[in-house]
């Protein structure tokens, strides 16, 4: 993972972009679920990579509509 990492920092993402990270590990039942129903896991990652992006989006002061955009980089 640390390779991937450092991978993207040197050659994907823009030098100088804001760049925040997080990490989320799923835990007991939920990686069972999402395990036995990958389907559900790429609603679920929907669901929190548009909720994510909005909060991002207002926390700066910027709108969507007005051509502000987040990207985000998952790993499964």
């Amino acid at each position: 993972m640390a390779e991937s990492g450092a991978h993207l920092v040197d050659n994907v993402l823009p030098r100088g972009s804001p760049i925040a990270s997080g990490y989320y590990r799923s835990r007991g039942h939920y990686a069972w679920l999402f395990a036995a129903r990958p389907q559900w896991l790429t609603r679920v990652l929907d669901v929190v990579t548009r909720a994510l992006s909005a909060a991002l989006l207002k926390r700066a002061g910027l709108r969507h509509c007005e051509g502000a955009r987040t990207g985000m980089v998952t790993f499964i």
